[in-house]
């Protein structure tokens, strides 16, 4: 049995998936410094969806997608929520260190929490990037350069986040290209296959 074969996919809303929490200290507290471990979990990870790989027992990749008007997105790009209308927001997308070279996760994990999106009734997707060049190996975005610039604390100094928009069922399709064929199988046997009534128009 190939490695990917022990690959499942969970989609959890109000709860704390397993070892979601272990995980994001390990990245985002311990190698990026990012969050301190008092905010690794916090109350919007209740209300919206965490897109969730396992291989075996073990969270390999994790991403989180809430209604992008109950987001903090407002806040950090001081737009009006109805603006936000009909958008996802997807963030603390994490991949564990041990996976990061192999199955193509980033791209998996955005496939997924996109597709999510879509099956919710949203159009667009929005997101806070730290690394433009890594999100444009995966798919052109649209960068909400009006936006002024957003600095968020981190443990020892502050980082900047880039705002960008993107249409979900563009970003979703995108995605799908770019994955490996046994991840394809994977994924249409566990019925996470792109609607046919998406359409590739950048919104």
């Amino acid at each position: 049995m190939s490695d990917v074969a022990m690959f499942s996919i969970q989609i959890i809303s109000g709860s704390i998936p397993q070892g979601l929490y272990e995980l994001r200290r390990e990245i985002y507290s311990i190698e990026k410094k990012f969050l301190k471990e008092e905010n690794l979990i916090c109350e919007e990870d209740y209300l919206g969806q965490h897109i969730c790989v396992y291989h075996g027992e073990k969270l390999i990749a994790s991403m989180f997608g809430i209604d992008a008007q109950k987001s903090p997105f407002p806040a950090y790009t001081r737009l009006p929520v109805s603006d936000l209308k009909d958008c996802y927001y997807s963030t603390r997308g994490v991949i564990h260190r041990d996976y990061r070279s192999r199955y193509n996760l980033w791209t998996l994990i955005t496939y997924l929490t996109f597709l999510t999106g879509i099956k919710l009734g949203f159009i667009n997707n929005v997101s806070l990037f730290e690394n433009k060049a890594f999100v444009e190996l995966i798919m052109d975005v649209e960068w909400m350069e009006n936006i002024p610039r957003i600095l968020v604390d981190g443990i020892d100094t502050q980082y900047e986040v880039m705002p960008a928009i993107v249409n979900l069922c563009y970003g979703c399709e995108s995605a799908w290209e770019l994955l490996d064929q046994d991840i394809k199988s994977i994924l249409t046997a566990q019925n996470f296959r792109i609607p046919n009534t998406t359409t590739t128009e950048l919104a």
